[in-house]
């Protein structure tokens, strides 16, 4: 049977579950006491499957009510479980091997399901193997895990993974490490050698993964419901580790809440920990800085004077980046000279170090990414240009040339730091806050919108003549993210339009059955 277009996270449900329910004849390999590493939680199956029926198309070859009915079937209905609890499938290990054992929570048995899949009934609920299989042996330990699992009502989406960061990513370091050993052994005798040490490389992972290990529990939901493919990611951090310090909500106020940023991509932050949050990537970055020659304590200086609210927007076009951003000081800070005593000075050492990087990967002389251009003064305020160019740092035989050049201009009005492209944009924004009134700081930490068409269009803009732009549209409607700290934990959310998925997806899918038929594929929408 030919599969045509269907959402792919739609497909990836329905194997999981098929595979769930495919008997398979294997002994069991005994009992393990650990805890799930990783379990993934159905908190309303009927939801689940409703939900993603409606997500996906019907298409010639691709049937999603007889795709759900056949996953009703083989669970023997669903009226049977209880949707007030989840399910629950948790990774067991043995020894080197892993297994997944599933919690299903039922209103009353089902004979019929018990002598298809032998599973060990537990009171009101069942366990058993996925794939299923006789023998399951349950420590009481990992048993009682999945039940609490259950019982905890989850938000977080259709479908949620839950992963136990910290033992997870305890358990995987030492293969990671030794990986990059072997990498740098490699590199020895390479004629070209990476800007970054292979020492340093491995410094930044150790960080990273002594960050990660903060982490107790993290969590990925999907949510199909309302038209839209919502992605869900949280990150509960341990208590009392720097993770969970920098992760919380600082209130206070906000000016720049409602500023009117007229942009196809736009974001907003409201004050958050900043020193906190960039404690975290001074620790992952110390070596690389180091190696640079950038002294962390210019950083840390210049966070703590930010509050970390800031709005702002892009525009990609053929004649590169236009951008607009506000970002507020610390209440009584001479934005002016700020900019001139600190952020001046620390901006042109950052850029001539990783301009240095660039020289030593080609063995050939730095060139100048940003320019410094002419002063100006724009409504009284002191203004700082600099002219950016990427493509002047490739290679001439760069294998994806892209023409990407900006122009920007900082300037300060007391505590508010702007920069826009030129000092028309630059003025208007200046303008723009003349009025503003503090706020109660409320709502998600920050916030990203993005118009997807607008967004593709000006990376196609940027293509050399000779580079084709993809051959299916380029639309995924309007993106908005948006996360929140609190309490040692992160809360993200994605939100996609499940019509323009499905339209690519679809679009996608022919292109491909008109190459494997080798005919002629519809033409692609104007970009």
């Amino acid at each position: 049977m030919k599969i045509r277009p269907v959402n792919s996270i739609v497909i990836y449900l329905f194997a999981t579950i098929a595979l769930l329910c495919t008997p398979h004849l294997a002994s069991a390999q005994g009992i393990v006491d650990n805890e799930p590493l990783l379990m993934i939680k159905i908190p309303d199956i009927n939801r689940l499957l409703t939900d993603a029926q409606a997500m996906t198309p019907a298409t010639p070859g691709a049937n999603p009510v007889g795709q759900i009915q056949a996953i009703r079937i083989m669970l023997y209905g669903t009226d049977w479980i209880d949707t007030n609890r989840s399910i629950v499938i948790g990774q067991r290990k043995e020894g080197t091997k892993f297994s997944m054992i599933a919690l299903i929570p039922f209103n009353e048995p089902n004979s019929s399901f018990e002598n298809a899949y032998h599973p060990i009934p537990g009171g009101d609920y069942y366990l058993m193997t996925m794939p299923p299989k006789p023998g399951l042996t349950v420590s009481p330990d990992f048993e009682k895990s999945l039940v609490n699992a259950s019982r905890t009502p989850t938000t977080r989406g259709d479908l949620v993974l839950e992963i136990a960061a910290s033992k997870a990513l305890t358990d995987v370091e030492p293969k990671i490490l030794d990986s990059l050993d072997k990498a740098a052994a490699m590199q020895v005798n390479q004629p070209v050698k990476s800007p970054i040490s292979p020492e340093n490389i491995k410094a930044m992972v150790k960080e990273l993964l002594n960050i990660g290990k903060q982490t107790d529990i993290f969590r990925l939901g999907l949510d199909f419901s309302q038209n839209f493919l919502t992605l869900n990611t949280d990150i509960d951090a341990m208590p009392g580790t720097e993770l969970a310090n920098a992760l919380v909500d600082v209130g206070g106020s906000t000016r720049l809440a409602n500023l009117p940023i007229d942009m196809p991509i736009r974001a907003y932050t409201r004050p958050y920990n900043i020193p906190g949050i960039m404690n975290l990537y001074g620790k992952i970055y110390q070596a690389l800085y180091s190696q640079l020659g950038i002294n962390l304590q210019d950083i840390d200086r210049m966070t703590k004077i930010s509050t970390g609210e800031s709005a702002g927007g892009f525009n990609i076009t053929s004649e590169g980046i236009d951008m607009e951003t506000v970002s507020a000081l610390k209440p009584g800070t001479d934005g002016g000279s700020f900019i001139i005593n600190e952020y001046v000075p620390f901006l042109e050492q950052y850029i001539q170090a990783f301009s240095n990087i660039a020289a030593q990967k080609t063995d050939t002389p730095a060139t100048p990414i940003f320019v410094r251009t002419d002063d100006s003064t724009v409504a009284g305020a002191k203004v700082i240009g600099y002219k950016i160019d990427i493509s002047s740092s490739l290679p001439p035989d760069a294998k994806f040339p892209i023409n990407l050049k900006m122009n920007f201009r900082i300037a300060a009005v007391k505590d508010l730091m702007f920069t826009a492209s030129n000092d028309a944009s630059l003025a208007e924004l200046i303008n723009s806050t003349r009025n503003l009134v503090p706020s109660p700081a409320s709502g998600p930490t920050g916030i990203v919108v993005i118009d997807t068409a607008a967004f593709f269009k000006g990376l196609i803009s940027l293509m050399p003549p000779n580079v084709s732009p993809p051959p299916f549209p380029l639309d995924l409607g309007e993106i908005e993210a948006k996360f929140t700290f609190s309490n040692g934990k992160m809360e993200s959310e994605t939100r996609l339009d499940a019509a323009a998925l499905n339209k690519i997806s679809m679009a996608i899918a022919a292109r491909a059955m008109a190459a494997k038929q080798n005919t002629a594929p519809p033409p692609a929408p104007a970009q």
